[in-house]
């Protein structure tokens, strides 16, 4: 009935817990949990996932919870706090983890680790995940290397981003027109920046 309180309430009043118990534990946690981080109440949905951490039974919801609380403290601005547990969700398999974890990086402005984990992910892609988020990706690494100065790689990395598409093709032609004209090739900043125009 979704009494996810008294379940919880009941169980950890039992003074032994089974596998099976502590399976049940582990996604009433978790499930309340989902429940508060899609109300975007991040600080209890944390509670509520390191809560289903405590009985590690299910390895698919020990990663999603991983994944979730790192979410949350993103969602908060807390990177410090996230990327362990990003990290955590790494190491249990979670793709999608490599891309926010290289997400914290580049806010914290740490644009070495956040490309390598782009690329990371980028290399990790699989059809099942959302393209959105490798285009996003790819736009991000050709970001870092500009910051990196490393402006040939850059210029690759957005070339693909356009190829995929999406909602940043503006964005992405004009950095590639800035890169262009950094590396020196002004015909292909002028055919950036018309092409932006045009667009």
């Amino acid at each position: 009935n979704k009494d996810y309180e008294s379940a919880l309430s009941y169980i950890e009043s039992l003074s032994y817990l089974s596998p099976k118990i502590k399976q049940a534990y582990q996604r009433i946690t978790y499930q309340k949990g989902t429940e508060y981080f899609n109300g975007k109440k991040f600080e209890s949905a944390v509670t509520l996932f390191k809560r289903s951490l405590k009985y590690p039974e299910n390895n698919l919801l020990e990663k999603d919870a991983n994944y979730w609380i790192a979410e949350a403290y993103s969602f908060e601005n807390n990177y410090n706090s996230a990327i362990p547990f990003y990290t955590k969700a790494i190491l249990k398999g979670s793709d999608l983890a490599k891309y926010g974890l290289a997400y914290a990086h580049y806010n914290q402005k740490d644009y070495a680790k956040a490309g390598a984990g782009f690329q990371s992910f980028i290399n990790a892609y699989a059809p099942e995940i959302n393209k959105s988020y490798l285009n996003d990706a790819l736009m991000r690494a050709g970001d870092c290397f500009f910051v990196s100065k490393e402006y040939d790689r850059a210029i690759i990395y957005y070339e693909k981003s356009k190829q995929g598409g999406g909602k940043n093709l503006e964005y992405i032609y004009y950095q590639s027109g800035v890169v262009y004209r950094y590396n020196g090739d002004q015909n292909k900043a002028i055919a950036s920046f018309e092409q932006l125009v045009k667009e």
